[in-house]
């Protein structure tokens, strides 16, 4: 009923492939002059782009919406750079959750769009977004549904970690995407959750490294 199920490709790629993938995305964030030392600068839609045209962004989605057909632990490397590096911006927001969402409820529409790194898309599910200021659309998950916010207002909110950027939303009409989509939201969450985890092992080696 939600549509095209969920599937992690294998095989995956090799070791040399991922440390390859992973050393792209670092030389690219240390060039764009990351880590900085203070938070005060919003996420970079350049940068955005300059890793969408490295092949990071759709790495999750599958080859028939233009993406890589890769699994999340073919970026642990990519993400644990970017958490190395303080990156504020929408990657796990919009290449892992929206991406993952999108995929498992078989969009064919949106999705080409989020892995071009064209539209940035977040997922509202419940308290504050994830990059909701830079994002271009809303994937609204309300109970088992999920529907798309094209026109929305975001305030930020400072959070404890000063090197994230969250807000809250607040949005007038939306178009159903998809009804009876629990799996697809237990996906979206458990693939985030994990993603965010390897952002914070990434941090933390970079802080272990410094002491």
């Amino acid at each position: 009923a939600c549509g095209t199920p969920l599937v992690i490709v294998d095989p995956v790629p090799g070791q040399e492939e991922r440390a390859a993938l992973a050393e792209s995305v670092r030389r690219l964030l240390s060039e764009s002059g990351l880590p900085r030392k203070g938070y005060a600068e919003p996420p970079d839609r350049d940068l955005w782009r300059r890793l969408a045209d490295l092949g990071v962004v759709a790495a999750l989605a599958p080859e028939s919406s233009d993406g890589l057909g890769l699994s999340l632990a073919d970026l642990g490397g990519v993400l644990e750079a970017l958490g190395r590096a303080c990156y504020s911006g929408p990657f796990v927001a919009s290449a892992v959750a929206a991406t993952t969402l999108l995929t498992a409820i078989g969009d064919t529409d949106l999705l080409p769009k989020v892995v071009a790194g064209d539209v940035v898309a977040t997922v509202l599910d419940g308290g504050a977004v994830d990059n909701a200021a830079l994002a271009d659309v809303l994937l609204v998950v309300d109970g088992d549904t999920v529907s798309l916010a094209e026109s929305f207002r975001a305030e930020p909110v400072q959070p404890l970690d000063g090197s994230r950027s969250f807000g809250t939303v607040s949005y007038d009409d939306t178009t159903l995407l998809a009804t009876d989509a629990r799996d697809a939201i237990d996906a979206t969450r458990d693939r985030a959750m994990a993603a965010w985890l390897a952002d914070g092992l990434g941090a933390a080696q970079a802080i272990f490294d410094l002491a």
